[in-house]
């Protein structure tokens, strides 16, 4: 999967929780990718996005920063065929 896929694959949900039926995750709004991987949206004068990957957290509004370090992060967490 390329980035700009990823990037396609991007839904917004009002809730994560629901969303990924995982009743342990953030319960408020997010963006869901290729299913299974999230940036949440929050409400904090830092930023509008949050994305915790392990022990890393970034808060910003630069949505691009994010979708970046979430599609390297889910490239070495699946095997993705090339062009598929």
């Amino acid at each position: 999967m390329t980035f700009a896929e990823f990037q396609a694959s991007k839904r917004a949900v009002p809730n994560l929780s629901e969303a990924l039926d995982r009743p342990e995750e953030y319960d408020g709004p997010g963006l869901v990718y290729d299913g299974c991987y999230y940036i949440l949206v929050v409400d904090d004068p830092r930023g509008k996005y949050e994305l915790i990957l392990a022990n890393e957290d970034w808060l910003t509004d630069d949505l691009g920063e994010l979708e970046a370090r979430l599609y390297l992060w889910a490239k070495d967490d699946r095997v993705w065929e090339e062009g598929a």
